[in-house]
């Protein structure tokens, strides 16, 4: 049985042999022919642009021929089916630049044409069906180096919460290493810091800095690292009080004491976030008649005294660790008078 299957399969094989050939030769050159005689072609697609220069030399501007910007080439490719199913991201122009002027003391416009040999990592068995532009503008500079002031004039955005305020802006170092054009940079002592946003924030805080990539509407880079801090305190309140002056006296003290004014206006300034919780409860001012004298045997009645008012915050009282003693508090006008015996019920 196994003899007739073997002797069945050798005869299919070898019988015609030289038909089945042709016919797999056949097929093969039909594939070939249709598949690189007539390749599809692909969808347009963005390819990104990279120029080769000479050392300190940059690109300060890339244009089409019309003078509009350009971001990018737009590229079609030419191949069989299977290599255009999956454009690999990673195709990129690369031009290089020759016959440029190193020295270049001022900007340099050059007109290029771009080749198709000029675009790397195409996949297999593809070619460049068609890109446009073909040709573009170039403005070439010379490349610096320059030490520049980081520049904190309008880089904050949006507002602390409120109640809170910016006292400062500070920037650790102050200066940079910034390379761009020369002629860009020759007209500047600074570059601007890039916007941080402040909105909402009630403390001061760190952060790493960077500047803004352009200036002069040219690009500009640095390396160095440098950190901007912010500084934000609460704003205060001008709150208004009418309280009562409190006396203090020794305790042998043999006179009573008379004042004027009994009650004064003043003026705190007063925590934002604790204007509502804070009333008259929450202070003391107030005369210590023992400072008025050495002796008591000094005091006479019929004296008068110019006191100091003394002012003490009670140890709930909210804010306190801000709140500062007010200023200039007035003089008391002070009389001693002498005291008067309780008057004897009648009868006695």
């Amino acid at each position: 049985m196994t003899k007739k299957i073997f002797s069945w399969f050798i005869k299919a094989f070898t019988q015609n042999l030289g038909t089945k050939i042709m016919a797999i030769l056949m097929a093969t050159a039909v594939w070939f022919y249709f598949n690189y005689e007539y390749p599809e072609v692909s969808p347009q697609f963005n390819v990104p642009l990279q120029l080769e220069l000479p050392a300190n030399i940059i690109s300060s501007r890339i244009e089409t021929i019309e003078g509009g910007p350009l971001g990018s080439l737009k590229v079609t490719l030419q191949g069989p089916p299977g290599a255009l199913n999956n454009i690999p991201t990673n195709i990129i122009c690369r031009h290089k630049i020759t016959g440029v002027d190193v020295t270049l003391n001022k900007p340099q416009v050059l007109t290029e044409k771009l080749l198709g040999s000029d675009f790397i990592n195409l996949p297999s068995q593809t070619k460049i069906k068609s890109f446009e532009p073909a040709k573009i503008k170039i403005t070439l500079v010379n490349e610096e180096s320059k030490v520049m002031r980081v520049n904190t004039e309008n880089s904050l955005r949006g507002k602390p919460a409120e109640g809170y305020r910016i006292t400062k802006v500070q920037i650790t170092p102050s200066e940079i290493l910034v390379r761009g054009p020369k002629n860009t940079l020759n007209k500047y002592r600074s570059v601007n810091l890039h916007p941080v946003n402040v909105s909402g924030r009630t403390v001061s805080f760190s952060q790493p800095g960077r500047i803004q990539e352009t200036l002069d509407g040219q690009k500009i880079v640095t390396t160095d690292k440098f950190v901007i801090k912010v500084h934000i305190e609460e704003t205060f309140v001008v709150k208004s009080f009418k309280p009562k002056i409190n006396i203090l006296l020794p305790s042998n003290f043999p006179y009573k004491i008379r004042i004027k004014p009994e009650k004064i206006d003043l003026k705190l300034e007063i925590p934002y976030s604790v204007t509502d919780k804070f009333n008259e409860h929450h202070f003391n001012l107030f005369i210590d008649v023992s400072r008025l004298y050495s002796q008591i045997t000094d005091v006479k009645p019929g004296m008068t005294y110019n006191a100091q008012l003394e002012f003490r915050l009670t140890p709930d009282a909210p804010g306190r660790d801000k709140i500062t003693k007010p200023e200039n508090l007035t003089q008391i006008k002070l009389d001693v008078l002498k005291l008067t015996p309780p008057e004897k019920p009648p009868g006695e």
